[in-house]
């Protein structure tokens, strides 16, 4: 299993980006330099009136499959 540490802050209207189809996927750099590209899907949960503010972990399978995202701070 492979985990990557990022942080993400984007604006309530950066994010409803998401619902209208217009941005597919989001690009964060973890903390350990590595470029991730991530659904925007996998952000809606963690939405808040004033956008998105959180460091998060990303959790991949040794193949790069998905296994989960989780909201740290």
């Amino acid at each position: 299993m492979k985990q990557f540490l990022f942080n993400l802050e984007l604006s309530y209207e950066q994010c409803e980006q998401f619902y209208t189809g217009h941005i597919e996927s989001i690009q964060v750099t973890s903390e350990s330099g590595k470029t991730i590209r991530i659904p925007a899907q996998r952000f809606r949960s963690f939405i808040t009136p004033i956008g998105i503010n959180h460091q998060f972990r990303l959790k991949l399978t040794d193949s790069n499959q998905f296994i989960s995202l989780e909201q740290i701070t």
